[in-house]
């Protein structure tokens, strides 16, 4: 087990990893006009409660999944979960 300390940056880093490999948009949300879209598809990194989970945006007013299903954890374990979400992914291909 590594003793790197994780961060929300980090998390944020491979929330950006994850949105490239799977060619989703790379920000949450883009200026239309005089207000602001959501993009579909877009994975982020969601905090509550003094935790994180990964998300992603399912419509244009914002509404998420948890793709991980697992609610809100500790930097570390969200870390090491999107980390599998990523290798199961590439096995998928």
């Amino acid at each position: 087990m590594s003793t790197q300390r994780i961060t929300v940056k980090n998390l944020r880093v491979l929330c950006d990893h994850l949105n490239s490999i799977t060619g989703s948009p790379p920000k949450p949300w883009v200026r239309v006009g005089d207000h602001s879209v959501s993009q579909v598809g877009c994975y982020i990194i969601d905090c509550a409660y003094g935790g994180y989970q990964l998300a992603r945006i399912v419509n244009e007013g914002g509404g998420q999944t948890a793709p991980l299903g697992l609610g809100f954890g500790t930097a570390r374990e969200t870390y090491d979960k999107m980390r599998a979400y990523i290798c199961g992914l590439r096995d998928a291909k």
